[in-house]
């Protein structure tokens, strides 16, 4: 495998071969073994400024200001970068702009469901998984539920750079 990287893959077929295994079914590597509440991984900004909650949705202003996503104002996260507050501080804990997130309980809106997509919630800084609908509102897309403990969720953390305001 001369040129090809493997992590956590011992015979990558590509250049670069990255597996993440929460298989649900084996003890020790399903996502609630491995991450507890508002941890994960994957690609980190370290920049801006502004205080976060860790598990919170951010989206980055003009102004280098981190600021909680609120679906029910387009200026709040429909077109901007987007990231997951991995502490309180985006110069020394940074922000998750994609990868896998153990989002707690508590910043989940609706029903979970494996498969099925996350969208930007109306509550600032929280994940649906009901699409907005009022008058006003934005619908983004911000990633994929991979499993549920409890009623925390596995994210696929991978936000859509488009978004649908509600007329």
């Amino acid at each position: 495998n001369v040129g090809k990287v493997g992590i956590n893959n011992s015979s990558p077929k590509t250049a670069l071969s990255v597996v993440h295994n929460y298989d649900s079914g084996s003890a020790g590597t399903k996502f609630e073994d491995q991450l507890s509440d508002n941890e994960g991984g994957g690609k980190i900004l370290k920049y801006g400024a502004g205080s976060l909650t860790a598990g919170k949705l951010y989206y980055l202003g003009t102004d280098s200001n981190w600021a909680q996503v609120e679906a029910g104002a387009v200026a709040s996260g429909a077109s901007q970068l987007l990231g997951v507050a991995m502490g309180t501080s985006p110069t020394s804990n940074g922000l998750l702009l994609a990868g896998f997130f153990k989002v707690a309980s508590g910043n989940v809106e609706g029903t979970a469901v494996i498969g099925a997509p996350v969208y930007a919630s109306e509550e600032p800084g929280k994940f649906d998984f009901t699409a907005p609908s009022a008058t006003s509102d934005f619908v983004r897309i911000v990633g994929y539920c991979i499993d549920i403990d409890s009623s925390d969720i596995l994210l696929y953390f991978n936000p859509d750079p488009t978004f649908v305001e509600i007329g």
